[in-house]
């Protein structure tokens, strides 16, 4: 009896030996497989795009190139500002002529049976962009594309500069979206652009002026509240092809006039978006715009109101008055605030 309880006992142990061995045999397979996904996503590399130009006369190079991230599992960038972005991405590496300026447009307006957003960057992709610095250029939405009703498609514009040979485009889907588009890369000499004194004389500090202008596309991920008259965000300084919202930059925030209605009936509002954010004269023209209203349509603003409209923006603001400011102190404006201590400054 003891020696077969004994043997009973062996069996059992045993048994159980066994039964923690296959748990752990399990766990260790399923880690295994979970290294091999994710890792294989981590470790995907860029695929190479040859654009580089001869440099000799209008030189000009254009490709398509076809994707489809239904079952992609690939992850070049996880997070850009307060975006998030899921598995289902394609990264490529742009080789460009580093002798030739160059203008460089990737897009997804041919053809896209989901919702893109294109990710242009200097460097090569990291998981996370803690913020929208110079060198990252993002676009979910391209107004301007033709045929593109039911998705949403994105264009990407970039000038190089002298001794810039390689740029990276990330081709990812908008709130996780996946399917099958067809990724248009041009590049070409850049013409020398025929610009505004202001925009010539703002980017160089020596004389003489050289008709050119360093600030391209900048302001990505900025949002500018104009504290005015209102602002027109159906104006077509306001939808350029580097727009990250549905349409417009610009975007209707708060009216402290009695009239509630935003609309802009001097125009003043919308002329100092345009010199902030416009596509055509504007510094940081992919930055976007918030309209606060103080100024009634007679031009006029009282101080209380014009407090009131500093106090409920953030991030970078504006102040440009031309008129009398009604109240304690009655003197022409013009004045600029930055962050969240509101330090204002009047030049």
């Amino acid at each position: 009896m003891a020696a077969g309880g004994c043997g009973k006992f062996v069996d059992v142990g045993y048994e159980r030996f066994l039964g923690r061995m296959k748990k752990q045999l399990w766990c260790v397979c399923l880690a295994f497989a979970l290294l091999w996904v994710f890792g294989d996503a981590q470790n995907a590399s860029c695929q190479t795009v040859d654009l580089t130009l001869s440099g000799v006369g209008n030189d000009e190079i254009s490709k398509d190139i076809e994707v489809d991230t239904v079952n992609n599992v690939n992850k070049f960038v996880e997070k850009v500002g307060s975006l998030d972005f899921a598995v289902g991405q394609e990264c490529f590496q742009l080789k460009l002529n580093a002798s030739v300026v160059a203008d460089v447009v990737v897009s997804t307006c041919k053809r896209s049976s989901f919702d893109t957003t294109l990710i242009l960057l200097k460097e090569a992709p990291t998981e996370t962009q803690e913020q929208l610095p110079d060198d990252i250029f993002l676009n979910r939405f391209d107004p301007t594309c033709e045929g593109s009703e039911g998705t949403m498609r994105s264009t990407v514009e970039y000038r190089t500069v002298e001794n810039e040979e390689f740029l990276y485009v990330v081709v990812t889907g908008w709130e996780g979206a996946r399917g099958a588009a067809t990724v248009s890369f041009n590049v070409k000499k850049a013409e020398p652009l025929q610009i505004s004194w202001g925009l010539d004389r703002i980017d160089q500090r020596n004389l003489p002026r050289d008709n050119m202008s360093s600030l391209s596309r900048g302001g990505d991920g900025v949002f500018v509240y104009v504290v005015d008259s209102g602002v027109n965000p159906t104006h077509s300084e306001f939808l350029a092809t580097d727009s990250t919202t549905s349409g417009s930059r610009a975007s209707e925030g708060k009216s402290f006039v009695a009239e509630s209605d935003l609309s802009d009936c001097t125009g003043h509002g919308t002329h100092v978006a345009a010199l902030i954010a416009g596509r055509t004269l504007g510094v940081a023209q992919g930055a976007s715009i918030i309209a606060v209203k103080v100024l009634r349509c007679d031009n006029r603003v009282t101080l209380r109101r014009l407090l009131a409209g500093e106090k409920n923006s953030s991030s970078t603001r504006t102040f440009s008055f031309g008129s009398d400011v009604q109240g304690p102190t009655r003197s022409s404006l013009f004045m600029s605030c930055r962050g969240k201590k509101r330090r204002c400054w009047q030049p």
